[in-house]
């Protein structure tokens, strides 16, 4: 017995040692630069997933190793935007590789995001992209406005069990409200307003505290969905269960909540009035192909958007918080803006009437190109035939490829500085030294939704909560970071206070802590 486990043992290490050796030596991507532990094994990529700083990494590498990378056994990445048009654009040889199912509860049916399968990915984007189009959203835009109105309430109201005052009195710090963690409340702000539009009625996760947990939740299985993506054996073998059962659990738990409020929304049946995103799922059909949403794929489907209609948004929203907060000349720039656009808070409802806003567009812009919703490489794999990129570099059937988003959009060849908030690189004007050439070259390198028929459904909504939330929430407060508050204290000296995040299939923003009081506009109230 003794000796069959040393056998056993010793075949173990040659095999991996042989399989080591031709990854590293043999194999048809050996001659790509990256770090060679990577080129070995998935397992070391799936480490950094799981410590959320993998976005980091991998702009770490492109900065050590060069323009392309290999980042696993059979991945490559690529830090271009002509690499990036290659690999995502409507038409590309490639598909989404088998582990994107991981990001569905079932093994058996997939969502918009999970779907391999390009024609039933094209019927749900057909189902589901009306709704979150313009037209689509102009039905949703009272209640996207009055979860927003709920929110700014809110933030001069203390959540502590003993809440905090508002400071009285006079002198600089009159009227100061309690201390807020922007990302909490943006999150709960996007998920009040997400599940509103899929549900029909919202989670009130702003003034009720009965489902914040499902925040956590979404954060820990977003963590293992992403880990699986990139070590499919984690999935396959189901070591989440072993080595992640507190995840494991959160997917029951919001799994069962999900499909609870699924069953009872079906009971409902199909809505004339206060219509929702089930309403046109559940009409939804392809008879020439058998397609339609049978309670299981309404449950699937909806168990997505939720995180994937308010993470997305939710970091980008603190995050802008954040470096206009860092950059007083910013800040104030975008409030006098905002102020002299509008003469009541009750005027900003349409994203028409922000479209003005020209810094405050250009500061959100800054923002999802600093902290995009996105930030860890979507991947793909090349079919049958291979896949050439610009200059003729040919890339062999099976290859993962990828771009990551985080390191496209902090390019230096792309943007100048480009880890510093600048607003002003999106706007034309001599006396900055913006050109209409500059504004161009950093198009080409900022993606924050994705492109080609991948790119995020619902972008608009994103971009339209963004809007009304910073230009209200600008309008009707005086803002600043709470006095005291862990922030650029962390940073490695000489370098620029950046936003915090980790970084799995969405971002997990912390914080700023931030204090808001009522504007000092006479015509704000």
């Amino acid at each position: 017995m003794g000796l069959l486990v040393l056998a056993t043992a010793a075949a173990v290490v040659s095999y991996l040692l042989i399989l080591s050796i031709y990854r590293l030596t043999l194999h048809p991507l050996a001659k790509y630069p990256g770090p060679k532990l990577a080129a070995i094994s998935n397992w070391y990529a799936a480490y950094y997933i799981w410590r959320g700083d993998m976005h980091v990494t991998h702009q770490a590498w492109h900065a050590q190793y060069g323009e392309t990378i290999r980042a696993g056994p059979n991945t490559l990445y690529f830090n271009n935007p002509s690499a990036m048009a290659a690999i995502y654009s409507v038409g590309a040889n490639v598909r989404k590789p088998d582990a994107w199912v991981a990001f569905s509860p079932s093994r058996r049916s997939g969502n918009i995001l999970s779907t391999v399968d390009k024609t039933i990915h094209a019927f749900k984007r057909r189902v589901i992209g009306p709704v979150f189009s313009d037209r689509g959203l102009q039905q949703f835009e009272g209640r996207i406005l009055a979860n927003v109105e709920r929110f700014t309430s809110r933030l001069l109201v203390s959540d502590e069990i003993v809440p905090q005052p508002v400071l009285e009195g006079e002198g600089k710090e009159a009227g100061w409200g309690p201390e807020q963690d922007m990302a909490v409340m943006c999150e709960r702000l996007a998920f009040d307003v997400i599940s509103d539009i899929v549900y029909g009625k919202g989670l009130d996760m702003l003034q009720t505290p009965g489902m914040r947990w499902i925040t956590d939740a979404y954060t820990e299985m977003s963590r293992r969905s992403s880990m699986s993506l990139t070590q499919p054996k984690m999935y396959e073998w189901k070591l989440d269960q072993i080595f992640l059962p507190a995840v494991y659990r959160n997917i029951i738990r919001t799994g069962t909540y999900t499909y609870n409020r699924v069953k009872a929304r079906v009971a409902q049946g199909r809505k004339e009035t206060n219509r929702d995103l089930f309403d046109a799922l559940m009409e939804a059909e392809d008879h020439k192909r058998g397609l339609k949403y049978r309670t299981k794929d309404l449950w699937i489907e909806s168990m997505l958007l939720l995180t994937a209609g308010a993470d997305t948004t939710s970091t980008t929203m603190s995050a802008a918080i954040f470096y206009l907060l860092h950059n007083p000349d910013a800040l104030a720039r975008a409030i006098s803006e905002v102020r002299r656009t509008f003469q009541t808070a009750d005027e900003i409802q349409r994203i028409t009437q922000i479209n003005d806003c020209k810094f405050l567009q250009a500061c959100i812009n800054e923002a999802l190109r600093l902290a995009p919703a996105v930030p860890l490489a979507s991947l793909r794999s090349v079919e049958k035939g291979g896949l050439t990129l610009a200059g003729g570099e040919h890339i062999p059937e099976g290859t993962i490829v990828a771009t990551s988003l985080y390191t496209m959009q902090r390019n230096p060849e792309y943007f100048d500085q480009p880890n510093s908030f600048q607003p002003e690189r999106w706007l034309v004007d001599p006396a900055t030294g913006v050109t209409e050439e500059s504004v161009s070259r950093a198009l080409q390198g900022f993606a924050p939704f994705g492109i080609g028929p991948r790119m995020c459904v619902g972008w608009r909504l994103g971009w339209l909560e963004l809007n009304v939330m910073l230009a209200r929430t600008l309008f009707l407060y005086d803002l600043r970071l709470a006095p005291g508050a862990p922030c650029c204290s962390r940073r490695v000296p000489g370098q620029e206070c950046g936003y915090s995040m980790k970084a799995w299939s969405v971002m997990a923003g912390e914080g700023p802590v931030v204090q808001f009081r009522r504007a000092r506009c006479e015509d704000v109230y």
